[in-house]
């Protein structure tokens, strides 16, 4: 039963990121992609009640091929135009964030030649899966893998995202992290930014010391021959090293 469930939500993980082709012209759900004066231009129509903003990619590793000439919102509609800086072949991409994580994300594939955008050659279509789907296989206890030294709580929140806490005994650390971590299906994993690390000092009743806050890092699901586990990467307060987690027991599996 367990190796179905987890077969299960690895293939949901799966199932978020399908590639699709745009070509010119093409429109994608709001998305619409076309070549105008030599130049790629996307647009996407916006809805009045929608929550996030999109983004456009700025090139910032790579403007050899096209540069970011313009992003912005203008009449509901917000519109990014690239425009030729090389000949070459390169990806753009055009993400959707909403409380500071990627919930959907496009790539197009572009083709420059003779200082121009002469097509779309391909692209990918990816979207976080809904959270009340990731909910029964992330909520609930983890404990890391063989020591069982350090604990997971993870927890849905009425308005979105879940609550998450990491700790780990006296004997080994003595603190607790707190944050809100919401799926980023640019990462492929759960993501909190808002962390705030507490040492935890020992007395009739343990108290709680402030010690880091503004800490980042992610969970990411993994399927291994013992199961489903949730490896954990949280930079300085995991000492830069990632902890693997298997569920307590099967009840959120």
């Amino acid at each position: 039963m367990l190796r179905k469930l987890v077969s299960a939500v690895m293939a949901m993980l799966m199932v978020s990121a399908v590639a699709a082709v745009f070509a010119e012209g093409t429109e994608t759900s709001r998305v619409t992609g076309s070549i105008e004066d030599d130049a790629y231009v996307l647009t996407v129509k916006l809805n009045p009640d929608e929550e996030g903003e999109w983004r456009a990619d700025e090139m910032a590793q790579d403007d050899s091929v096209v540069r970011l000439a313009f992003s912005g919102v203008e009449g509901g509609v917000f519109t990014a135009r690239y425009e030729p800086a090389g000949d070459g072949e390169v990806s753009v991409y055009l993400r959707h964030y909403n409380a500071h994580t990627c919930d959907e994300m496009l790539g197009f594939d572009l083709l420059v030649k003779d200082g121009k955008v002469q097509e779309v050659t391909g692209g990918s279509h990816t979207a976080s899966p809904a959270e009340e789907e990731l909910d029964p296989y992330f909520s609930g206890t983890w404990l890391e893998k063989d020591t069982q030294f350090t604990a997971l709580e993870a927890a849905k929140r009425p308005g979105g995202g879940w609550d998450i806490a990491i700790s780990s005994p006296m004997t080994h650390g003595a603190y607790v992290l707190r944050a809100s971590a919401y799926y980023d299906c640019d990462y492929d994993a759960f993501v909190y930014a808002d962390g705030v690390k507490y040492d935890l000092l020992p007395g009739e009743e343990t108290e709680e010391k402030e010690a880091e806050s503004g800490l980042w890092g992610t969970l990411r699901f993994a399927q291994t021959e013992d199961g489903l586990q949730l490896v954990w990467y949280g930079m300085e307060a995991s000492g830069n090293e990632e902890v693997a987690f298997e569920a307590a027991d099967e009840t959120g599996l």
